[in-house]
């Protein structure tokens, strides 16, 4: 998702600046949110892939990264197709933007509009 950066939110004034929106992932994968609870939060970080290349399933496919990497895990390969995370802009109250359609499109859809009540940007669900 896309949120709206807040200036009294200091981390969010040192990611990605120039720009007001800073993403947040919500990752559908056991091995991911393990890692994240057992740092007790969130952690900064960026794709496994240069911008505008296919999107990384296994650890090796992006090894030319890894000296540019604090750290890298390998929680296996993911067991999905590479179109990527489907992104949504939350921006305005009230309503989603698609930024991107990718993996999870159907159940994010379903969570905004059924569980948030939310309406999609300029009309009707794409569902």
């Amino acid at each position: 998702v896309l949120l709206q950066k807040s200036s009294r939110a200091p981390i969010a004034c040192a990611l990605n600046p120039g720009v007001d929106t800073l993403g947040v992932r919500i990752p559908d994968n056991k091995f991911i949110r393990a890692v994240c609870r057992q740092h007790r939060g969130a952690l900064a970080l960026t794709s496994a892939n240069v911008s505008g290349q296919r999107s990384s399933l296994s650890v090796d496919e992006f090894e030319a990264l890894w000296s540019a990497c604090d750290v890298v895990f390998d929680g296996g390969a993911i067991s999905s197709s590479r179109k990527g995370s489907t992104i949504v802009d939350l921006t305005v109250a009230g309503e989603y933007r698609l930024v991107r359609q990718g993996e999870g499109l159907e159940k994010a859809v379903d969570v905004l509009e059924n569980k948030f009540k939310l309406t999609k940007q300029g009309g009707d669900s794409l569902l």
